[in-house]
């Protein structure tokens, strides 16, 4: 089995195929960085599996985490992967990107909410 124990510095950039197991020992700065690390397992289709370790020993990374944590709540949504319960005790709250024209908007994400579904559209421009 190959290993990787990952910190920022293997976020981006490595190409280490056949990596089957992702540790994080300190959860990083921002989901899109999270999404980089675990990357690295399971490319091109193969099966892999990444380990978030997270402590309640420092109340800034207890912060931080918190305001992350609905953002890794639709990471793991999107990628079809199940989301634990602990995570969804840090809450689903989302904080979008702030625009300087339109300012910070906010969304909640109810973690029973309905999930996608596809709405099919006739090509025919009858009505009847």
């Amino acid at each position: 089995m190959y290993l990787q124990v990952a910190t920022d510095i293997a976020a981006r950039g490595l190409d280490i195929p056949d990596v089957e197991v992702v540790i994080n020992y300190s959860f990083p700065l921002t989901t899109e960085d999270y999404v980089h690390r675990i990357g690295r397992t399971g490319q091109a289709g193969k099966k892999g599996v990444s380990h978030p370790f997270l402590t309640n020993h420092n109340k800034l990374v207890t912060l931080l985490f918190q305001a992350l944590a609905g953002e890794l709540v639709n990471v793991l949504r999107e990628a079809r992967q199940v989301v634990p319960d602990a995570l969804l005790k840090f809450g689903t709250h989302v904080k979008k990107k702030e625009s300087k024209l339109y300012g910070a908007h906010f969304r909640e994400i109810s973690a029973d909410a309905p999930k996608a579904k596809k709405i099919p559209f006739n090509n025919s421009d009858d009505q009847g």
